[in-house]
């Protein structure tokens, strides 16, 4: 007994020794880090550019980018053995990058107002097909072999497309007025506490 309490400390110890520290894990994603940042900034950046239009496109992407980077930085955080600070860090940078995109889609609102919905689309389409690509859903489902009934797994697949792609859009079109009158009311809340 003596001695199972005993291996049981010591893989606590172990444990907690081993516990990423802050700076152990900024200094394996520097790189991840340092290019978050920059294209961060290029997403405010480019929205001064002369000609509108094209500075927020080029906004829109570079915004695009940020998330997709703060997604794979997520992916990166240890599951349990981070250390208070790390821990810190992590929900900190999550709440800058929320804020960045909200001031973003509030600051934008003559675009949302109109882009909102593909925006919703595109974001809905890529929860939906995640999976179906994943776990490789529609060979599972419907047992193909390579090379056996061709025609009608391209039929069954357009089929099934079609399906994904409706139901996105309609789930778009329900939440995207929902979501630009809390947009809008949320910009006209921040706008009367403003200084």
């Amino acid at each position: 007994m003596k001695a199972d309490l005993s291996k049981s400390q010591i893989t606590e110890k172990k444990i907690e020794q081993k516990q990423i520290s802050l700076s152990d894990f900024v200094n394996e994603n520097s790189k991840l880090i340092s290019t978050l940042g920059v294209f961060t900034a290029l997403s405010v950046f480019s929205t001064n550019l002369a000609l509108k239009p094209y500075g927020y496109v080029l906004s829109f992407a570079f915004m695009t980018l940020t998330i997709l980077l703060w997604l794979e930085l997520w992916g990166k955080y240890p599951a349990k053995s981070g250390s208070w600070r790390l821990y810190w860090f992590e929900n900190i940078l999550f709440l800058t990058v929320l804020a960045v995109v909200l001031y973003w889609l509030l600051e934008f609102r003559s675009i949302w107002h109109k882009f909102l919905q593909t925006l919703l689309f595109l974001i809905i389409l890529a929860i939906i097909a995640y999976p179906i690509k994943k776990y490789n859903l529609f060979n599972r489902v419907f047992r193909t072999q390579p090379g056996k009934l061709k025609f009608l797994r391209y039929l069954i697949g357009i089929s099934l497309g079609v399906v994904v792609l409706f139901a996105s859009s309609y789930l778009a079109m329900l939440f995207a007025p929902i979501l630009n009158i809390l947009l809008d009311q949320l910009k006209e809340v921040i706008a009367k506490t403003t200084l």
